[in-house]
């Protein structure tokens, strides 16, 4: 499994905004805080900025994305070498499976 290296950050901020908005309990936060360490002591980082800012930018210019979307995507064009077909892309939000979809990879969620 590959992430983008700020993956875990996104997960993190996404569970403190549903404790926030009470849609879950600190005992859940925290289990779940613990799944996404082991998750995350298991996936292969695509960190290179360089490789994957410009594609990126043309992920922004081709579809209606967030910036740290784009740079989801963008990482996992690199993490793939360009064969999207091989490999599966997890995701729950629309925008960025459309898009995923569009670049070749198979979408799961």
């Amino acid at each position: 499994m590959m992430a983008w290296a700020l993956t875990g950050v996104e997960c993190a901020s996404a569970l403190e905004r549903l404790l926030r908005e009470r849609a879950i309990t600190v005992r859940e936060r925290d289990t779940a805080r613990l799944h996404l360490d082991v998750i995350e002591s298991r996936w292969t980082e695509i960190a290179d900025l360089h490789l994957v800012r410009p594609r990126a930018r043309r992920l922004l210019r081709s579809y209606p994305l967030a910036a740290a979307d784009s740079l989801q995507l963008a990482a996992a064009l690199e993490g793939c070498h360009d064969r999207p077909q091989d490999m599966p892309f997890a995701t729950l939000d629309r925008r960025l499976a459309a898009a995923a979809t569009r670049e070749g990879f198979p979408t799961i969620g």
